[in-house]
């Protein structure tokens, strides 16, 4: 029996694929409120802070996984990244690195525009930064890229590999971040606050990270995704 439709990338995140499709976050949503889930993946709610968290975690991911993909990542969701224009300060320390006489041309940011492209010179992009709200990316990218067995590991691996299968009578789908059958192993990239324990309710005890947000149950269902697609079992 075919999957009830064709997954990309593009079409991944999509409400029709949510639809059809179970993955591990949606589980977990459905078992915490399955009102709440019905309707989002209806489109008849949206959270926003679950919104910038998604998108803030797809520009990760991208810079990471898919780098030649970032620019264009960036022109479709112009709300991760801004262009700040430059203050009277930026613009003095411009014309101070290029040697431009600024005298006389401070009284705004136009004059000292001008006086510097008189001067001769081009005048570089406005500085592009993250907003608040995303700023976090930075630092998590800087430490991603400081460990270099990451690195190594990511080089060597596929990227953004999507599955589908049926498990329970139902379909599911998942995108394996990184995929390295040579190695006998496969990558899911996570950008953490923190790797402290926490307190669960349920369980009255605290918990490892990776079992708050459910993680180990999310190894398991990609293991048996690649087992279903690629018949190996990655242990």
């Amino acid at each position: 029996m075919s999957a009830p439709m064709v997954l990309t990338r593009e079409n991944y995140f999509s409400p029709e694929a949510n639809r059809l499709f179970m993955s591990n976050s949606q589980y977990g949503n459905w078992k915490k409120c399955a009102a709440k889930q019905f309707a989002i993946e209806n489109e008849i709610y949206e959270e926003v802070d679950d919104k910038n968290h998604f998108i803030g975690g797809r520009y990760a991911h991208t810079a990471v996984l898919l780098p030649e993909e970032l620019e264009q990542f960036e022109i479709d969701n112009p709300s991760v990244k801004k262009t700040l224009e430059r203050s009277v300060k930026d613009w003095k320390d411009l014309g101070a690195k290029l040697g431009v006489d600024l005298k006389g041309k401070m009284k705004s940011r136009d004059t000292m525009r001008e006086a510097i492209v008189d001067a001769g010179h081009e005048i570089p992009p406005e500085p592009r930064v993250f907003e608040s709200k995303f700023a976090w990316i930075e630092t998590a990218l800087e430490g991603y890229e400081r460990q270099q067995v990451f690195v190594d590991c990511i080089d060597k691996g596929k990227s953004e590999i999507i599955y589908t299968f049926q498990l329970g009578g139902i379909w599911w789908k998942c995108m394996i971040d990184n995929l390295r059958i040579q190695d006998n192993q496969f990558d899911d990239l996570k950008f953490m606050a923190d790797f402290k324990e926490k307190w669960d309710n349920k369980k009255k005890r605290y918990v490892q990270w990776f079992e708050v947000y459910d993680y180990e149950r999310q190894s398991a269902l990609y293991q048996f995704g690649i087992k279903e697609n690629e018949n190996v079992l990655l242990t």
